[in-house]
C-alpha cells in the first residue's frame, strides 16, 4: 500500500490503479495472513495439506507488489524506449494488428 502511494505521488502509477492495488492487497493480506503463517509449523508435526495451504497464501503476498511495480516500471522506461526507437510495430491509426497482416 505504501509503495502504491509513493508511486502515485511520483506519477508512475495512476490513483485508480493504486486504489485497486490497495484493495487487492487488503483482500490478500487480511484473510491470508493467518493461513500464511501455517507454513512455519513444519517441526510441530502439522499435516502436509495445512503446510501446503500456508505456503500458497504466503507466496501470494508478492502479487500486489507485482501489479504495482509492473505498470510503474513500464511508465518509468517509456521515455527511454521512445528515444531509442525500440523497433516495436505500431499499427496505423484505426487498424488493429490483425488488420495489418497479409490480406
Amino acid at each position: 500500500m505504501v509503495i502504491a502511494f509513493l508511486f502515485a505521488r511520483l506519477t508512475l502509477l495512476s490513483l485508480a490503479s493504486a486504489g485497486r492495488n490497495g484493495t487487492l492487497s487488503a483482500t490478500i493480506f487480511l484473510p491470508g495472513g493467518i493461513v500464511g503463517t501455517l507454513h512455519h509449523l513444519y517441526f510441530s508435526g502439522t499435516p502436509t495439506m495445512v503446510l501446503a495451504r500456508g505456503s500458497v497464501f504466503s507466496a501470494l503476498e508478492v502479487v500486489p507488489l507485482l501489479f504495482v511495480g509492473q505498470p510503474a516500471a513500464l511508465r518509468l522506461l517509456e521515455p527511454e524506449r521512445r528515444a531509442a526507437g525500440d523497433g516495436r510495430h505500431q499499427p496505423a491509426a484505426g487498424r488493429s494488428d490483425a488488420d495489418v497482416g497479409g490480406s
